[in-house]
């Protein structure tokens, strides 16, 4: 009878063991399945911006051009809630893959600062919201430039009937402000503008040489601008030695990849302010 005893505890122990062993087996699987959902892998992809392209510069400009070209250039910054939660100083060292646990993620790469007008810096961004929800995806960015390239290209025949001559740009951004090419600027202005686009004054004031006896006078020009579009005029003199009127043409610079923006190129003559 103890030996019956003995061996049916001992059969309901093992039985006991065994259904442990089996729930807690489960419990663990489950675990397990449940935290695979909740992370997922995302990959990263970087690009930067090509449509700012060379004019007469020093090579400083083409050089500084080349530095915002180039993706490694730019930092990353990966925030939840505002808070950081990876940032890295240059792209290069980005992982091939990131495990981020599900939420709502905001990625930002940069490079460069924001001026309201330079001709040494600006800054070129990309960002983008995403989320993750136990999912693995890929997050790209194109990274351009905040601001518009303004430039101006003035015959050397200028000089035989100007005494003095310049473009200053007008931008919401510069407010009572203005960006100055004076007649021997060579380097274009970046000028901050509107993410949805707005129109940029360039206001063309002109003193002719004394021999003329024309009063100085000056001449507006209009563009609707947006980030990572370029505006370049070529300003020419316009010279009647029959009636001895003197004005200037104003053309936009077909030869280079700026995005072209239309206004009108007939023969522009000088008026009195």
């Amino acid at each position: 009878m103890y030996k019956k005893k003995s061996y049916r505890l001992l059969a309901s122990t093992f039985f006991c063991l065994v259904v442990a062993c089996f729930v807690f087996s489960c419990s663990d699987d489950k675990e397990e399945i449940n935290e695979s959902f909740d992370s997922g892998m995302i990959k990263l992809g970087f690009s930067s911006f090509d449509d700012f392209h060379e004019v007469r510069s020093r090579s400083i400009t083409n050089e500084m051009l080349e530095k915002y070209k180039d993706i490694n250039n730019y930092k990353v910054v990966i925030t939840r809630d505002e808070k950081i939660v990876h940032e890295y100083t240059s792209v290069k060292d980005v992982p091939g893959s990131l495990e981020l646990k599900n939420g709502s993620y905001k990625v930002t790469a940069s490079y460069g600062k924001e001026h309201v007008k330079s001709r040494d810096e600006f800054y070129s961004a990309a960002s983008k919201v995403f989320a993750v929800q136990g999912n693995d995806q890929t997050v790209s960015l194109l990274c351009e430039p905040t601001c518009a390239k303004v430039s101006v290209n003035f015959s050397p025949d200028m000089s035989t009937y100007f005494e003095d001559y310049k473009v200053d740009y007008s931008t919401s951004a510069l407010g009572t402000d203005v960006a100055t090419w004076a007649k021997a600027d060579v380097d274009p202005w970046y000028l901050l503008v509107q993410p949805q686009g707005e129109s940029v004054k360039a206001t063309i004031t002109l003193i002719p040489k004394a021999e003329f006896k024309i009063p100085a006078g000056t001449l507006k020009k209009y563009a609707m601008l947006k980030p990572n579009q370029g505006w370049k005029l070529n300003i020419a003199p316009s010279y009647n030695a029959t009636n001895g009127n003197l004005g200037i043409t104003v053309t936009i610079d077909e030869t280079t990849n700026d995005i072209p923006v239309d206004i009108e190129v007939p023969a522009e003559w000088i008026t009195q302010e």
